[in-house]
């Protein structure tokens, strides 16, 4: 009888052992690690911060941002301190998602892609992974697929034919242009940008040693590199924020970049192949720019109008 209940004490202070979790969690990190448990709420997933053991600490990693040190016991989160003062606070969530992501869900590195280059998972470990975590629309597919495990391209991602000038039904304009060290600025393109609207640059080579072009639409800058390389990104401040990259293409001397708004997306196209969308933000101006080396003659013609 003795023996019995000392085993049942031993037992008990074990299960109170048992469920008192110690987490360690900077500062920094405290809000991401929030919203990382709030999402989990959000898609289904019965999991509490208190249920864990965690530990984020910051260190000094070797050409890595991040690694979870996991065991049965304890889940450790190191963090790069170098790496973590350069991104900005869409970036950071996506470091602390992804680590979580395999210290508490348990998840696999996966380096999936749809065809049209964006990561299928925000699990996607490799430096040429095009994870937007700007864009609310796709934000919401990589928490989606983070807790639920479904990687289906989203029903707003479809193929479309960018817009054609002789769709235009008012403001039209074109503007050709042959420059030699010169750029071309636009300030007051004639389109309506309340409305569904494309910009379309067509850039010819005559001579050329560029290394890529770029069409400039406010803050957003839609960039291809004749290597086939494809870049999109947004300048706030002094930072550059990236929402796409990806080696699509094959080499091009003759290319038309398209920026076109519809259904309140964001729409990219490379020689009417369409490369990316995301969500639909007021620019800070209407400027339209751009401009190439000055070892190159070339033509730019331009095309804005409303849809």
């Amino acid at each position: 009888m003795k023996s019995y209940f000392f085993i049942f004490i031993v037992s008990f202070l074990c299960l109170s052992c048992e469920k008192e979790k110690l987490q360690v969690i900077p500062t920094e990190t405290e809000s991401y690690v929030i919203d990382f448990f709030v999402e989990a709420e959000k898609h289904g997933r019965n999991i509490n911060l208190s249920d864990y053991n965690l530990e984020i600490v910051f260190t000094e990693l070797d050409m890595i941002s991040g690694r979870c040190i996991s065991s049965r016991k304890k889940n450790k989160v190191e963090l790069d301190s170098i790496t973590w003062q350069q991104l900005n606070n869409d970036r950071k969530r996506q470091l602390i998602f992804h680590e979580l992501g395999h210290c508490i869900l348990k998840r696999e590195d996966i380096l999936d892609s749809f065809s049209s280059g964006e990561a299928k998972s925000i699990m996607c470990n490799n430096t040429e992974c095009s994870i937007n975590y700007v864009s609310e629309s796709w934000k919401d597919y990589y928490n989606k697929e983070l807790f639920t495990f479904n990687a289906e391209l989203p029903l707003w991602h479809q193929t479309e034919e960018p817009a054609r000038l002789e769709d235009a039904t008012e403001n039209t304009e074109v503007i050709d242009t042959t420059i030699f060290d010169d750029a071309l600025y636009v300030e007051n393109a004639a389109f309506d940008n309340e409305k569904d609207f494309a910009i379309k640059l067509g850039y010819s080579a005559w001579r050329s040693y560029l290394n890529s072009i770029f069409l400039k639409y406010g803050d957003l800058e839609f960039r291809f590199y004749t290597q086939g390389k494809v870049t999109i990104n947004r300048r706030i401040g002094n930072r550059q924020h990236s929402f796409y990259s990806y080696e699509l293409f094959d080499d091009h001397l003759n290319t038309t970049l398209t920026i076109q708004k519809s259904d309140n997306f964001y729409r990219f196209f490379v020689n009417e192949q369409q490369v990316h969308i995301m969500n639909y933000y007021e620019t800070d101006n209407n400027i339209i720019r751009s401009a190439d080396s000055e070892e190159s003659y070339h033509t730019l013609r331009l095309e804005t109008f409303n849809m």
